[in-house]
C-alpha cells in the first residue's frame, strides 16, 4: 500500500512539474459560465455571464465584472482564474490579448497579475493597457514575456514564476499591483486567449507561421511549415468579415474589398490556431 502510495505521489508531483499552458487557450462565455474567472466568494457583485452583446453582437455573451469602490469585498476591480488549464508553465505563450469595453465613467488601467513558484511569488505587468470610459469593443494586448513584470512580492524571480504559475488576475491598477484598485466602474471581457512565441516548439503552426506584407494594400501572403486548412478574418469588434479554405503551406488572400483598419487573421491546422494582427490600408 505504502509503495503504491509512493507511486501516486511520483505520477501527481510529474504532472504538476511538466503542465503548462496551451498556446491558443481561449475563453469567449459562449457557454453560459464565467469559465472560472471569480472574485472570490465573498463578493457581493462577483463577474457574471452577459449573454448578449458582446464584440460579435447579438447573441455573443461575454464577462462582466463590477467593482463598487470604497472597501471590503467587491470594492477592487480584479477577477482571477484558478482552473487548470490557465496554470502550469507559461514559457511557452507570449501575449495575453482580450476584447474589452468600459461602459461607465472611468478610464480603467488593465494589466496581468500572476502569482506563482514555490514561495507564491506575485508579478504584475510593468505597463497597463487603458480601456477608455464610455468605450465600445476594442482589442488590447499584453506581454507575457519575463521583461513585461515587475516583481510585487515574494523571492522567486519573474521566470520561475511564470513557469509554475497558480494563479492569474485581470486587474486595475494606476501601478504594478496584485490585488487592484478601489474603483466604482464596470468592466465587459470578451475572447480571453493567449499566443504562442515565435519559435515555440510547442506550437508548429504559430512557431512557423509568417505573414506579408504587413499593412497590406489588396492581398496578404500567409506560409507555414504545416498544411494550413481555413482562416477567418475578424474586425477589432469582434465581428467575422471574410473566411476561406486554405489547404495548403501557403497561400495569397484578397483583403482588397477590406476597409482601412486593423484586423485579426485566425488561421487553423488540425488541432493548432493562431491568431495575427495586421493592418489594412
Amino acid at each position: 500500500m505504502k509503495k503504491t502510495l509512493l507511486m501516486l505521489v511520483a505520477v501527481l508531483v510529474y504532472c504538476t512539474a511538466y503542465s503548462q499552458i496551451t498556446p491558443g487557450l481561449t475563453n469567449d462565455f459562449e457557454d453560459g459560465t464565467t469559465q472560472g474567472w471569480s472574485n472570490g466568494g465573498s463578493s457581493p457583485n462577483p463577474p457574471t455571464n452577459v449573454p448578449d452583446g458582446g464584440p460579435g453582437g447579438a447573441g455573443d455573451g461575454f464577462l462582466e465584472e463590477i467593482s463598487s469602490g470604497g472597501a471590503g469585498p467587491g470594492s477592487r476591480m480584479v477577477v482571477f482564474n484558478r482552473e487548470s488549464e490557465w496554470l502550469g508553465n507559461y514559457s511557452v505563450v507570449s501575449d495575453f490579448t482580450f476584447d474589452a469595453k468600459v461602459p461607465t465613467n472611468e478610464d480603467l488601467f488593465i494589466r496581468v497579475a500572476i502569482e506563482g513558484g514555490s514561495d507564491e511569488t506575485s508579478i504584475c505587468t510593468t505597463n497597463a493597457v487603458t480601456v477608455p470610459a464610455q468605450s465600445d469593443w476594442n482589442n488590447y494586448f499584453l506581454s507575457l514575456d519575463p521583461s513585461a513584470f515587475t516583481i510585487i512580492g515574494g523571492d522567486n524571480t519573474i521566470e520561475e514564476t511564470l513557469a509554475d504559475v497558480t494563479e492569474i488576475r485581470i486587474i486595475h491598477s494606476t501601478d504594478p499591483a496584485f490585488i487592484g484598485e478601489s474603483i466604482d466602474a464596470t468592466l465587459h471581457l470578451d475572447n480571453i486567449f493567449v499566443t504562442g512565441p515565435i519559435g515555440s516548439v510547442e506550437d508548429q503552426l504559430a512557431a512557423t507561421f509568417q505573414m506579408y506584407p504587413n499593412p497590406a494594400v489588396n492581398t496578404i501572403q500567409v506560409s507555414a511549415e504545416l498544411e494550413m486548412e481555413h482562416y477567418v478574418v475578424y474586425n477589432l469588434l469582434g465581428a467575422k468579415v471574410a473566411e476561406g479554405v486554405i489547404e495548403a503551406t501557403q497561400k495569397q488572400i484578397d483583403v482588397s474589398a477590406l476597409q482601412s483598419g486593423t484586423y485579426l487573421i485566425e488561421v487553423m491546422a488540425g488541432d493548432q490556431t493562431t491568431t495575427q494582427k495586421f493592418l489594412k490600408q
